[in-house]
């Protein structure tokens, strides 16, 4: 298992061209540029990914066939006459071979090579992607026949993708609607398709490069072949050498260690419960309404109208505001992880606004008069928490349309019908 750290340091360095790469191409369809060394760059990839499976053939030969009673075999080994290829093929595992030789000191291994052969020779698709076990078959193939040699005259296509600008500045290149049955036929012939624009909106076609061998644009091949072989490896790393099934993991190994340490920190105080301590409606930032909640959801108000309000508003923040209010704070805690303690639990507070151009009005029971064109929530936050909090009041699909129009939509007029106890019956657009 002695090259394991050279695999892990070889697929991160591939990742880390491929994603230089990415950059490049990004600029060639924006500029309408040429690649310099284009041939060599993805070679470079490609042979980065294909070491990666020489490094797992020599450990599985070395921890594993060199226990064979087999000498003869194991003198071959050592003397070079047997080399020690990764078994991509049936044929080479058949008797004979030097990974046969398994059947004896690791039957699962040979078992587990013997139906990932298989897998590739059949085209299979790795579970949870649209990646073939194939493409390691191929890209096996480019690097052995140095077919990447030939990217440097792959035809550009001026048509392939379609460039869109937006007036932000936001760019996005969109590729064609390639042919699906189990998984997309990434190599089709696809010509990009006419889009329409509105006001401030560039769209225009770009080029791409492909590879030869098998018509795949460059970028997506190199990185399907990056996945495939973290893939691939992980799985034989996890139930034969006993690394985690992460260890591989390319995107883990190129990630800062700040990032790192703001996740790890981010692990140790989840689960993380938040939830709205107050409801304030402002008009004009003069208070309209100012309602207090306990963390587990119990309502500190006795007139029927606040606790309706109330209601309304811990329906809006579970279903609306939750969501932005987790990513504020994760946000937060992985910019300013070195300020926090792990093993200080202690419940935090903070606020968040939320501001109307116009203001908006909630009737409620066609007598009581809400004006507000401000919304400040103050939330609390308890980490590693697994307390039971009071399920929210549930409302029929059509009051809870009205509800979340009150902060997503220019809509301004709203009705609230309620029970003598403040239970929300409900809510609509007037």
């Amino acid at each position: 298992m002695k090259r394991a750290d050279d695999i892990k340091q070889k697929l991160a360095f591939s990742l880390l061209k491929h994603n230089n790469l990415h950059s490049e191409i990004d600029y060639s369809q924006k500029n309408d540029a040429d690649i310099a060394f284009i041939g060599q760059k993805v070679g470079d990839i490609l042979s980065g990914c294909r070491e990666c499976f020489d490094y797992c053939a020599k450990d599985m030969a070395e921890t594993f066939v060199l226990q064979s009673a087999n000498q003869n075999m194991v003198s071959r080994y050592f003397s070079g006459k047997a080399k020690a290829y990764f078994p991509f093929f049936p044929t080479q595992l058949l008797n004979g071979t030097l990974f046969y030789e398994l059947t004896a000191t690791a039957p699962e291994l040979y078992a587990h090579l013997f139906n990932l052969a298989h897998e590739i020779e059949e085209k299979k698709i790795i579970p949870g992607t649209v990646i073939g076990y194939d493409v390691c078959k191929t890209l096996n193939e480019i690097v052995n026949d140095k077919k990447h040699d030939q990217i440097t005259v792959a035809r550009i296509r001026d048509n392939a993708a379609t460039r869109i600008s937006f007036s932000g500045g936001t760019e996005i290149t969109i590729s064609p609607m390639f042919p699906f049955t189990d998984r997309p036929d990434f190599s089709a012939d696809i010509d990009a398709e006419q889009m329409i624009g509105s006001d401030g909106v560039q769209i225009k076609y770009v080029r791409e490069y492909r590879l030869y061998h098998n018509n795949w644009e460059v970028e997506r091949f190199c990185l399907h072949s990056i996945q495939a072989t973290k893939f691939i490896l992980s799985d034989i790393y996890q139930n034969f050498f006993r690394l985690s099934r992460d260890y591989f993991d390319p995107w883990e190994t190129i990630k800062p260690e700040d990032v790192k340490s703001g996740e790890a920190l981010l692990r140790s105080i989840s689960p993380i419960n938040n939830r709205p301590l107050r409801v304030v409606l402002l008009l004009d930032d003069v208070e309209s309404a100012n309602i207090k909640i306990t963390f587990e959801g119990y309502i500190e108000a006795t007139d029927a109208t606040y606790i309706s309000l109330a209601r309304l508003f811990m329906f809006i923040f579970e279903k609306y505001f939750q969501y932005f209010v987790k990513l504020e704070l994760e946000k937060y805690i992985m910019e300013n992880w070195k300020k926090f303690d792990s093993k200080n639990h202690t419940p935090r507070y903070f606020e968040m606004v939320k501001s109307f151009h116009r203001r908006k009005i909630i009737v409620i029971n066609e007598f009581k008069r809400i004006e507000f064109n401000k919304i400040l929530f103050g939330i609390g936050s308890k980490f590693c928490c697994n307390e039971n909090i009071l399920l929210q009041q549930e409302m029929d699909i059509q009051s809870m349309q009205s509800a979340i129009a009150i902060i997503n939509s220019s809509t301004e007029n709203f009705a609230l019908y309620t029970d003598a106890s403040g239970q929300v019956i409900k809510c609509c657009i007037l």
